[in-house]
């Protein structure tokens, strides 16, 4: 399906126009080219004369009016406020919500302000990734100074089979003692390697994938915004309206 979204973007598309509204004309050209091409909806764009294509995949591409001509890649918005706002991105933010939201409570490793909870966020975690260990060590207590609360989701990627079975280990102990034992992996110190039929690393490997994580720590907003890398944690409590 790359290659041939590739393909139709340096090319074009071409052929008869199939019908007289922008969403039909764009479908029934890329129906054309290939009948397997998941097409979601198709909107207008924030730019004039161009429409937003969703695939089921959740990427988003955009055509002329016509279906004549399709571009994969990223619009963003110029703000003197904000700078440049990546409103492709932005597209994504309702779906990783969902997803987030959709996860039961017991699958997070949580780690809660003393005090009232004034904002969550997701985190795409590896126990081996020098970056997540900074991430924990030096981010997340100022974050729960802040009265923000981390949710630890299991997305092993630096040394994938090793961190995985670590990871499990992790998941598969009670509440309290998966902080301890975050704690340590963290810190470096070894644990076991034991799994368990109850344990959700496959399940959040599966869901970091749709959401395209591609990099360890990648942060998920309560509105669904997607922060990857080290953030201070007054940036961060900014963002989310807190500061």
């Amino acid at each position: 399906m790359k290659k041939l979204l590739s393909a139709v973007a340096l090319l074009g598309l071409s052929g008869a126009l199939y019908a007289a509204e922008p969403a039909e004309n764009i479908v029934a050209q890329l129906k054309a080219v290939d009948p397997r091409i998941p097409v979601e909806g198709v909107v207008e764009s924030p730019l004039p004369g161009v429409y937003e294509v969703t695939l089921a995949s959740g990427e988003v591409l955009y055509a002329d009016a016509e279906g004549k001509y399709l571009l994969a890649g990223e619009l963003y918005q110029v703000d003197a406020d904000k700078g440049l706002v990546n409103l492709t991105e932005q597209k994504q933010n309702a779906p990783r919500k969902d997803m987030i939201d959709a996860v039961a409570a017991e699958e997070f490793v949580s780690y809660k302000p003393e005090g009232d909870v004034k904002g969550q966020i997701s985190v795409f975690t590896d126990v081996n990734c020098g970056a997540c260990r900074q991430f924990h060590n030096r981010i997340v207590p100022g974050l729960l100074e802040r009265g923000i609360q981390v949710n630890y989701l299991a997305y092993p990627v630096i040394g994938r089979e090793r961190s995985k079975r670590t990871m499990e280990h992790i998941w598969c102990a009670g509440p309290e003692e998966r902080l301890t034992m975050m704690d340590k992996a963290k810190a470096g110190d070894p644990l076991g390697n034991d799994t368990c039929d109850t344990s959700p690393v496959d399940k959040h490997l599966q869901m970091g994938r749709q959401m395209k994580i591609n990099s360890t720590p990648s942060l998920v907003l309560e509105d669904g915004t997607l922060v990857r890398g080290m953030r201070a944690p007054d940036e961060l409590a900014r963002m989310m309206g807190i500061l």
